[in-house]
């Protein structure tokens, strides 16, 4: 019966093994270099830089201003060309900031502006640092007024979104622009819980944001939700006002006590508290040891040291040879004068102080009273930001070549996904796949055996075949022990077989018989799982039901204004 049980087994994994063995026949077709075709989403801006680009972007070199006072120039310069990076899309074109340290502003007006408050505000676009990003902004913002070739920090704008690294600072920003009804005064609100770039050097990122009508929004980066929520609570400042203040004319009163406890008035000092006593003392139960050389010193003069020939004792003065460590003293317990070591007074209390009583006067802490906010203003729909007249980017980097392509701007989550379904899903899957294999090239090996080297190549081979035939969110979960073992080759040797037959028989044999046949890449989708469905049900509830009283916060470093964001 076992034999049986064991024959079965064996034949189900010679099945598995010729078929990563066909799979392995098939990997030159799957990873021919992919090629660029013009996406049928259509929307307000859909933008892949086809055709004559600097008829809608114009690059900007206007002068910078801080404070009223110039700063500097947008010297940088820009181009649409194909990406640098391995496995880049032959034929594709992407903006890119050419040059390092310098600032870059490029703008694209729009004929006519994208203004519907009633549907999803869908904003998407794709960013690859092809030298990497140690310092920089590459987040796109969402014009109030058009620009007229002319973009800088002096633009207004509507919504500012993307990422944003400058050493351990690491975020992707989502700002919206905000005007007071009352004092209208705008001002910037930013999304107090910032996520992650994700940025890494030749990897492509895909950033969405969605800001939906019922003022909640979504931050997704590679298709998956990050941060949402709502733009009544999840911002500073606060887009609503408190709906009472502390009345700034309630003064306390001079004879209000807000002290609870005081110093015992009846409390003495004992008469045997010493103030004086030393808080260490010498241990007096210390003794000298017996091999002690009270009469040595711990430093000799060096018997080896001979005075220089060229020492002239009448302008040198005496010629002292240098001091060295006894030996005596290192061959015994201690040289010298012997002192007892030093220990805590037992008797030590320090200064005296009466103990705390309840006070018999407290009253209580003093709060003023509470008046209605005469600021306060209500506003239902923050997400009404404004017509949105173009799209522009003004941008400090440290780094050049940073590429951003398929732009997207509207009101369709689908054909969001359904543009990075088509552009950014086949090109990460290259990518995440050559990353591994690079970081495996790029590590030497830790021995100089080409045996090893040997078997850490089936291995990523192996792997690379394997992980065509996955769901990403397979092979998310396995690419960072993968690239483990890449750095270190002696661990690839020592699981080589074991690795390759759980992944070629359990994982690979259980896919295939169990999912579809299809190898496609998953598509681009929400995400949005059960739990996080019945949070946002329970939101819109609430919102619907209850008055919205969130607390006023100042203007604080955390919410800088947009000039001053990107790391400069």
């Amino acid at each position: 019966m076992y034999k049986m049980k064991y024959q079965k087994v064996s034949f189900f994994a010679l099945l598995c093994s010729l078929y990563v063995q066909n799979c392995v026949a098939d990997n030159e077709i799957e990873n021919e270099p992919l090629v660029f075709k013009p996406t049928e989403v259509k929307g307000p801006v859909v933008e892949q830089f086809l055709g004559d680009w600097t008829e809608r972007w114009i690059p900007s070199h206007a002068k910078r201003f801080v404070n009223g006072v110039e700063e500097m120039s947008y010297v940088g310069e820009w181009a649409v060309e194909e990406g640098t990076s391995p496995g880049a899309v032959t034929g594709e074109q992407g903006l890119v900031m050419k040059d390092e340290a310098a600032h870059h502003a490029i703008s694209y007006e729009f004929d006519e502006p994208v203004n519907d408050y009633e549907k999803d505000l869908v904003v998407q676009y794709e960013v690859n640092a092809q030298d990497g990003l140690n310092c920089g902004g590459a987040y796109l913002k969402l014009l109030a007024e058009r620009p007229n070739g002319e973009m800088s920090n002096a633009v207004p704008y509507r919504v500012m979104f993307g990422p944003d690294k400058c050493g351990i600072n690491d975020r992707v920003h989502f700002i919206f622009k905000h005007e007071n009804p009352i004092s209208h005064v705008v001002s910037e609100k930013h999304l107090d819980s910032k996520p992650a770039s994700h940025l890494k050097p030749g990897i492509t990122n895909l950033y969405t944001l969605v800001v939906h009508p019922d003022q909640t929004y979504e931050v997704r980066i590679n298709g998956n939700i990050l941060r949402s929520g709502s733009l009544f609570t999840d911002f500073l400042p606060p887009v609503l006002p408190p709906l009472e203040i502390y009345d700034p004319e309630d003064l306390k009163p001079q004879d209000w006590v807000d002290e609870a406890e005081i110093p015992d008035p009846n409390a003495v000092k004992p008469d045997d508290w010493d103030e004086d006593a030393p808080r260490m003392i010498h241990d007096p139960d210390a003794l000298q040891p017996e091999d002690w050389l009270a009469d040595e010193p711990l430093y000799i003069p060096d018997p080896k040291a001979e005075k220089p020939e060229d020492w002239n004792d009448e302008e040198d003065g005496d010629w002292v040879p240098p001091e060295v460590p006894n030996p005596k003293c290192l061959e015994v317990s201690g040289c010298g004068e012997w002192k007892a070591p030093m220990i805590r007074n037992p008797n030590f209390r320090g200064p005296w102080t009466p103990p705390m009583i309840p006070n018999p006067d407290y009253i209580g802490e003093w709060i003023p009273r509470k008046i209605p906010n005469p600021e306060y203003f209500d506003d239902e729909h923050p997400s009404h930001f404004g017509p949105i007249y173009g799209i522009g980017f003004e941008l400090w980097t440290m780094q050049p070549n940073i590429r951003f392509s398929n732009i997207y701007l509207g009101h369709s989550i689908e054909d969001a996904e359904r543009l990075g379904n088509e552009t950014f899903i086949p090109k990460s899957k290259v990518e995440q796949s050559l990353l591994v294999k690079q970081k495996s090239e790029n590590k030497p090996s830790m021995h100089a055996d080409e045996e090893e080297n040997k078997y850490l190549t089936l291995f990523l081979d192996a792997y690379d075949t394997i992980k065509a035939k996955l769901p990403p969110s397979i092979t998310d979960q396995l690419d960072p022990y993968v690239a483990t073992i890449a750095q270190s080759p002696e661990i690839a040797i020592a699981i080589f077989a074991v690795a390759s037959s759980v992944i070629a028989v359990v994982i690979t044999c259980f896919y295939y018989f169990s999912s579809s046949s299809s190898s496609s890449p998953a598509p681009l989708s929400a995400g949005v799982t059960e739990a996080e469905k019945e949070q946002q049900a329970k939101f819109r509830q609430e919102d619907e039901n209850d008055n919205i009283d969130v607390s006023y916060a100042p203007e604080l470093e955390s919410t800088p204004k947009s000039e001053d964001v990107n790391a400069e």
